[in-house]
């Protein structure tokens, strides 16, 4: 009678080895996601901070450039030089497009990851004077690329936007302009 029920131990044995396999899986990712997100924010903050005669973005592209997409790398670099042309007018952003502000915090932590499909949607939230901001000031998308996380899109929650619609408006905005 006890040799029925082997072959089931078995069956769920190895059902539950293959589901901790998985878990432990999604968890290194999460985990190593929020280490490489993590350790941007902490290399970008400074250098946004301070004060420079490029965007902290634009310092980001060249010393970083392969963190982010190639959407990402040219609706930038569009949105820059249309800015140095137009010394006058502001037609490009006007903001942080890794931080969504224009006076960033001191830090940026991050917390809240989630993944889907192979995105991750990761949280950061601003600190201020050792606060921290009870909302996330910008989920950055991330994706594994040829083995290597990268930057795919920066979502705004508190404006219900995110940086490649808002540079895709500015484009248009610009085209209609003629600037």
């Amino acid at each position: 009678m006890k040799l029925r029920f082997l072959p089931l131990a078995g069956f769920l044995l190895s059902s539950c080895l293959a589901l901790s396999s998985v878990a432990r899986k999604t968890q290194s990712g999460t985990e190593s996601v929020h280490k490489w997100v993590q350790g941007f924010y902490d290399w970008y903050v400074p250098a946004a901070i301070k004060d420079n005669s490029d965007p902290g973005s634009y310092i980001a592209l060249k010393k970083r450039g392969s963190d982010f997409s190639a959407a990402l790398v040219n609706g930038l670099k569009e949105d820059l030089a249309a800015s140095i042309k137009s010394k006058d007018e502001v037609v490009g952003l006007d903001f942080d497009p890794f931080l969504d502000s224009q006076d960033p915090c001191d830090h940026y932590k991050v917390e809240k990851i989630s993944e889907k499909g192979g995105m991750y949607s990761v949280e950061a939230y601003g600190i201020r004077e050792g606060k921290e901001e009870t909302t996330a000031s910008v989920i950055a998308e991330v994706a594994k690329v040829n083995g290597k996380f990268q930057f795919k899109n920066f979502v705004y929650p508190e404006a219900k936007s995110d940086l490649l619609s808002v540079l895709k408006q500015l484009k248009a905005d610009r085209d209609k302009y003629g600037h």
